[in-house]
Protein backbone atom coordinates (compact mmCIF):
# COMPACT_ATOMS: atom_id res chain seq x y z
CA UNK A 1 0.00 0.00 0.00
CA UNK A 2 0.89 3.63 -0.82
CA UNK A 3 1.45 6.56 1.44
CA UNK A 4 0.92 10.04 0.61
CA UNK A 5 2.80 12.93 3.25
CA UNK A 6 2.11 16.86 2.92
CA UNK A 7 4.39 19.33 3.82
CA UNK A 8 2.84 22.81 4.29
CA UNK A 9 5.86 25.50 3.55
CA UNK A 10 6.14 28.22 5.76
CA UNK A 11 10.28 29.56 6.27
CA UNK A 12 12.02 27.38 2.90
CA UNK A 13 11.16 28.26 -0.66
CA UNK A 14 10.31 24.62 -3.07
CA UNK A 15 14.07 24.80 -4.12
CA UNK A 16 15.47 24.25 -0.67
CA UNK A 17 12.47 22.56 0.60
CA UNK A 18 11.90 19.80 -2.52
CA UNK A 19 15.26 18.62 -2.64
CA UNK A 20 15.35 17.91 0.51
CA UNK A 21 12.59 15.93 0.71
CA UNK A 22 13.25 14.51 -1.99
CA UNK A 23 16.08 12.98 -0.69
CA UNK A 24 14.58 11.78 2.32
CA UNK A 25 11.95 9.68 0.08
CA UNK A 26 15.31 7.97 -1.70
CA UNK A 27 16.72 7.56 1.15
CA UNK A 28 13.83 5.21 2.38
CA UNK A 29 13.99 3.73 -0.86
CA UNK A 30 10.97 4.71 -2.35
CA UNK A 31 10.63 6.48 -6.10
CA UNK A 32 9.15 10.01 -6.21
CA UNK A 33 6.46 11.58 -8.91
CA UNK A 34 6.92 15.58 -8.76
CA UNK A 35 3.83 16.78 -10.37
CA UNK A 36 3.94 20.63 -11.18
CA UNK A 37 1.09 23.35 -12.38
CA UNK A 38 2.71 23.49 -15.66
CA UNK A 39 5.51 22.50 -17.87
CA UNK A 40 7.72 26.14 -17.27
CA UNK A 41 7.13 25.51 -13.53
CA UNK A 42 8.94 22.10 -14.07
CA UNK A 43 11.27 23.33 -16.41
CA UNK A 44 12.66 26.00 -13.19
CA UNK A 45 12.58 22.98 -10.86
CA UNK A 46 14.51 21.04 -13.44
CA UNK A 47 17.06 23.43 -13.78
CA UNK A 48 17.15 24.06 -9.62
CA UNK A 49 17.64 20.09 -8.88
CA UNK A 50 20.48 19.61 -11.74
CA UNK A 51 22.45 22.80 -10.45
CA UNK A 52 22.47 21.53 -6.74
CA UNK A 53 25.49 20.59 -4.66
CA UNK A 54 27.03 17.41 -6.34
CA UNK A 55 27.25 15.68 -3.22
CA UNK A 56 23.48 16.34 -2.67
CA UNK A 57 22.97 15.41 -6.72
CA UNK A 58 18.84 13.52 -7.36
CA UNK A 59 18.84 11.87 -10.49
CA UNK A 60 15.30 12.94 -12.10
CA UNK A 61 13.87 13.04 -15.37
CA UNK A 62 11.11 14.86 -17.26
CA UNK A 63 8.29 12.86 -18.27
CA UNK A 64 7.10 12.12 -22.00
CA UNK A 65 10.52 9.89 -22.40
CA UNK A 66 11.00 6.32 -22.98
CA UNK A 67 11.90 5.20 -19.67
CA UNK A 68 9.48 7.30 -17.41
CA UNK A 69 8.62 4.36 -15.32
CA UNK A 70 12.24 3.92 -14.47
CA UNK A 71 13.11 7.24 -13.04
CA UNK A 72 13.91 7.43 -9.40
CA UNK A 73 12.18 11.17 -9.19
CA UNK A 74 9.43 11.88 -12.45
CA UNK A 75 8.62 15.33 -13.04
CA UNK A 76 5.36 15.94 -14.47
CA UNK A 77 2.70 17.58 -15.40
CA UNK A 78 0.39 14.62 -15.66
CA UNK A 79 -0.27 11.61 -13.62
CA UNK A 80 2.55 9.37 -12.66
CA UNK A 81 3.02 6.55 -14.98
CA UNK A 82 1.24 2.85 -13.25
CA UNK A 83 4.63 1.34 -13.14
CA UNK A 84 5.65 3.50 -10.72
CA UNK A 85 2.76 3.37 -8.68
CA UNK A 86 2.46 -0.32 -8.85
CA UNK A 87 6.39 -0.72 -7.24
CA UNK A 88 6.49 -2.07 -3.88
CA UNK A 89 8.30 1.02 -2.52
CA UNK A 90 5.42 3.62 -1.27
CA UNK A 91 4.59 6.56 -4.17
CA UNK A 92 4.98 10.47 -2.96
CA UNK A 93 3.73 13.37 -4.80
CA UNK A 94 5.14 16.71 -4.45
CA UNK A 95 3.08 19.21 -6.25
CA UNK A 96 4.72 22.12 -7.59
CA UNK A 97 3.16 25.07 -6.20
CA UNK A 98 3.72 28.74 -7.64
CA UNK A 99 5.86 31.07 -5.83
CA UNK A 100 7.52 34.63 -6.65
CA UNK A 101 10.68 34.54 -7.53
Amino acid sequence: MGAAYFYHLTRTPLEATLPMLIGKAMAAGWRVAVRGVSGERLDWLDEKLWLGPEERFLPHGRAGGEFDADQPVLLTTGAAPSTVITQTAPFVAAPVVSSTG
